[in-house]
């Protein structure tokens, strides 16, 4: 399971929205270090951290879960798309940390669900049209799509 966090601050509702396959708490803690150290990557995050003081500060451990067996680039896809929704209203602190998508990936997607709809229609799973359908825009190149 891969879960989509927040860390939210009470004083200005802005949320930094992580990803993570470990437990939230353990992340949490993680980024708790970070910023009693003053360390954070998130420097807007860390100076309202040093500004309203740690009690201000919250974890929303399960905004989305995502099983093991979906596509990394889809799992980004929804950390981003938490991201947009949060960027939009003005609350978001961390944009430009995310991980991006590699320029390739939605050839590698694209080629994923090719062979995807070959395995399927090969083990007698689908039909040809719906192999077709799959290997055209099957659900690994949805996910990298813009």
């Amino acid at each position: 399971m891969v879960i989509i966090y927040a860390i939210w601050c009470d004083v200005n509702q802005k949320h930094y929205i992580g990803c993570t396959k470990n437990k939230p708490q353990k992340r949490w803690r993680e980024h708790r270090c970070l910023l009693r150290q003053g360390k954070h990557a998130c420097k807007p995050m860390q100076s309202d951290w040093v500004k309203y003081g740690e009690r201000f500060f919250h974890l929303n451990p399960y905004i989305d879960q995502l099983c093991w067996s979906e596509e990394v680039v889809l799992k980004r896809k929804m950390e981003l798309a938490w991201m947009d929704h949060f960027d939009e209203k003005g609350l978001l602190y961390n944009r430009k940390l995310s991980f991006q998508p590699p320029p390739d990936a939605p050839a590698k997607a694209a080629a994923a669900d090719a062979a995807l709809a070959a395995v399927a229609f090969t083990a007698g799973d689908v039909t040809k049209d719906t192999a077709a359908t799959i290997a055209v825009g099957g659900a690994c190149t949805k996910a990298t799509a813009t």
